[in-house]
């Protein structure tokens, strides 16, 4: 197994389950794929935690519908130690190459360790969970190499950077800058944002909510309610979601949605863009995207 992320950990226990024999290479030097690598400000789930975490790991105590890093990171934390995966797993190890032997009927896979040195071992089957969010790449802007100031990816976080009195630059508008922008903006001097398109953006709800007490105690004692729970989110954001987003061919408006649910679904973002920027038509051109959600 490459990589001790969710799928790897996943992928671990379900072999284990079964008695198979596995050993699980990170490259890193802990668990936790992509939430051990991104740490920048506000870095969290923008789906439902509830639903986002294992079916046989249930966490009955998530602070918040849309947890933080922290918490993502200690919850994978704790289902390795709890599921005793930990004794699989070997960290600094990167996987280099493989090539399938036909003659032995075996991968033979090269890794380098924390030394550097390189070993090949064989294995019947290899489950890469290597994630595709690993490996940040800068855009190639003329110049960039020349500049003299700080830069970075928001994958690859600078903390070391104070950035009180500075003037920002943001190129990109995505789910990563929607999520640590607010932090930036609170902290800058000035933050210029560059985008090359613009973004449907949801209304956030109980994004920045807390699971009430109330609903804890739901999750803690009624029978099933956890699982029931749970399946309702993987549907409203899973299966349920699919109607909305399948092209309907017969549908006459296809400039601004795809079908009749996905136009509903345009008006109400919208609606809530509009209102977001309410008194800055200069920006509502800017910010409403011209194709369908």
């Amino acid at each position: 197994m490459i990589g001790a992320g969710f799928s790897g950990l996943c992928a671990a226990y379900r072999f284990k389950q079964m008695g198979i024999a596995f050993d699980v290479v990170e490259k890193n030097a802990d668990i936790g794929g992509t939430w051990y690598e991104n740490d920048y400000p506000e870095a969290g789930v923008d789906t439902p935690n509830h639903f986002y975490s294992f079916s046989f790991a249930p966490n009955l105590g998530w602070t918040s519908n849309y947890s933080k890093r922290r918490e993502v990171l200690d919850y994978q934390r704790r289902v390795t130690q709890d599921l005793e995966l930990r004794q699989h797993l070997e960290f600094g190890v990167t996987v280099t190459a493989m090539r399938w032997d036909d003659e032995r009927r075996q991968w033979a896979v090269t890794m380098h360790g924390p030394d550097g040195m390189p070993e090949t071992r064989a294995y019947n089957a290899v489950v890469t969970a290597v994630g595709p969010l690993n490996r940040p790449k800068l855009a190639s802007i003329p110049g960039l190499e020349g500049f003299s100031g700080d830069c970075w990816h928001s994958g690859q976080w600078r903390h070391d950077v104070p950035l009180e009195g500075k003037d920002v630059a943001v190129i990109g508008t995505g789910a990563s800058a929607m999520q640590f922008l607010r932090t930036v903006a609170g902290q800058a001097k000035k933050v210029t944002i560059f985008q090359r398109s613009a973004q449907w953006a949801r209304p956030p709800q109980d994004y920045h909510g807390k699971v009430s007490p109330e609903s804890r105690w739901l999750l803690e004692h009624i029978p099933y309610y956890y699982a029931w729970y749970r399946f309702g989110l993987m549907w409203r954001f899973g299966d349920g979601l699919l109607p909305t987003v399948r092209r309907d061919p017969s549908w006459p408006h296809p400039e601004r949605s795809v079908n009749h649910r996905n136009d509903r679904q345009r008006q109400q973002l919208t609606d809530y863009l509009l209102g977001q920027l309410d008194g800055r038509p200069d920006l509502i051109e800017k910010c409403l995207p011209d194709y369908p959600p």
